[in-house]
Formats: C-alpha cells, structure tokens, sequence
C-alpha cells in the first residue's frame, strides 16, 4: 500500500499579483510553487488572542493545465 499523503492548508498572501495569477485561480490538481517568507499573526478577539500562520509570497508559478507527469515548467506569475 502506499503511504497516505498529508495535506496541510496555508494561506498565502500575495500582494500587487501578475494578470495571470488573477485569471488563473482555480488551481486544484495542479502543482503550484511558491516562493516567500512565513509570517504569524496575532489579533484579539472577543479577550482570546489568536494567531495565524500564513506565508507572504514573493513569486508564484503554476503547472500549466496540460503539464504532463514528468512535470512542464511552470509558468512565472
């Protein structure tokens, strides 16, 4: 049997984006590189302090659609 893959969601922030990364968005299934440095937040809310972990991105390149498995370059956005 194969191993399970872990996934783990980390939002990323990426300010002053190319056109591309705009009419881009729908990402699933493709491989998508991200380049940048990880940040944690902190914010009160309601008296309970909160944090979150994000990364802020200073290059993104996504796997064009028709990559095929040996794996395409990706695209610089």
């Amino acid at each position: 049997t194969e191993p399970r893959r872990r996934v783990d969601v980390v939002p990323v922030s990426l300010w002053d984006p190319s056109p591309d990364v705009l009419e881009d968005r729908d990402v699933r299934g493709r491989s998508v590189w991200v380049a940048g440095s990880v940040q944690r937040r902190f914010w009160a809310d309601a008296g309970d302090t909160r944090s979150r972990l994000e990364v802020i991105a200073h290059e993104v390149r996504i796997t064009p659609d028709n990559a095929n498995a040996e794996g395409e370059a990706p695209i610089p956005v």
